[in-house]
């Protein structure tokens, strides 16, 4: 998922081999998001807007907001998030007679949930989900030969439809995290 700035606490930058935690493939390291918790122990409330425009191209905009809720003090609450984000095209398809085709459309949540019933034991539940759409990548035809534009400065010519793209996350956790004295649980469970 794209983490919007809202949402986001803290960027983590971990060196190589991570595999262990991250799996197999995490050899040369990772960056790691790591998202704004719930507290249990005060109200908090954000709201942000913000509006952009490109030379040779479109305008957009952003709007985030973020709430989170003490359920029961000191013990439970809940965090939700969202935005809504038009982020501005300047790529022209004269093929199909449309303007800015690489303007993309992004919709956004995260509803979090955090819970200590006992001293030591922390149980941690979330959902993620995300809509993003364009009519077209930021893509210009150029010459192979000269690296020159075939049709002009940000222009581009593809078939119709051909382009498009829509994608669609959606991701679901629970931790439990148990510290038994001596020893301590670790439990997580995540559908994408």
């Amino acid at each position: 998922p794209d983490i919007d700035s809202i949402d986001l606490a803290r960027m983590e930058v971990l060196r190589g081999p991570q595999g262990t935690l991250y799996g197999s493939s995490n050899i040369g390291g990772l960056v790691k998001y790591v998202t704004v918790a719930p507290d249990p122990h005060s109200f908090d409330a954000v709201v942000s807007a913000d509006g952009e425009t490109l030379s040779h191209g479109g305008s957009g905009y952003a709007l985030k907001g973020r709430v989170n809720i003490p359920l029961v003090p000191d013990v439970a609450a809940l965090l939700v998030s969202g935005y809504d984000r038009d982020d501005p095209g300047f790529v022209s398809d004269d093929g199909r007679g449309a303007r800015d085709v690489d303007e993309t459309r992004s919709r956004g949540m995260r509803i979090a949930f955090l819970a200590t019933p006992l001293e030591g034991l922390s149980i941690k539940a979330a959902a993620i989900g995300q809509n993003r759409s364009a009519d077209g990548f930021s893509a210009v035809d150029a010459d192979p030969l000269t690296r020159r534009p075939l049709y002009g400065d940000y222009r581009q010519r593809r078939a119709p439809g051909s382009e498009y793209y829509q994608t669609e996350v959606r991701l679901y956790y629970v931790s439990v995290n148990w510290d038994l004295g001596g020893s301590e649980f670790n439990q997580t469970t995540s559908y994408n």
